[in-house]
């Protein structure tokens, strides 16, 4: 677990409503340091850019309803750098009071991340997201990886 605390990643789960079922401490340092993320009153997740907000909500209700829809990547700001993948959750993989639908997970690099123009030119291959290829190709990764743990 202290290699996963270096690499500035946190988890989380919400319920259909996207308010917050479990979180772990690094998620929580991540959106306490965001501008671009945080928790209403309710305890649910918003995002501060609505366009990003509707579409994180269209794919927890879309997880919601089928847990065979695609996970999805979020670019959530560049300063810090922070990124999220989203992912359908099956009955019973996580152990809670309320069943989540989903499982974010959350990364963040301290400073701006410089890339060529050239990483900029494409959207990640395959994802409906913000990201791009180098970045979707790391959360891609990432998101096998939790699979298999």
């Amino acid at each position: 677990m202290e290699a996963i605390g270096k690499l500035n990643f946190g988890w989380l789960t919400m319920d259909a409503d996207c308010r917050i079922l479990d979180i772990d401490a690094h998620a929580q340092a991540i959106i306490a340091q965001s501008n671009d993320i945080f928790t209403d009153s309710s305890g649910k997740i918003r995002l501060a850019d609505r366009k990003s907000h509707g579409k994180l909500v269209q794919a927890i209700a879309d997880f919601a309803s089928s847990t065979s829809s695609p996970p999805k990547l979020f670019h959530i700001s560049r300063d810090p750098w922070i990124d999220m993948l989203v992912n359908p959750v099956e009955a019973g993989f996580f152990h809670t009071s309320s069943a989540p639908v989903a499982a974010l997970y959350l990364h963040c690099e301290g400073e701006r991340r410089l890339a060529s123009t050239a990483q900029h030119a494409q959207p990640a291959s395959g994802y409906d997201s913000f990201l791009f290829p180098v970045q979707g190709t790391w959360i891609d990764g990432l998101g096998r990886l939790l699979m298999v743990a």
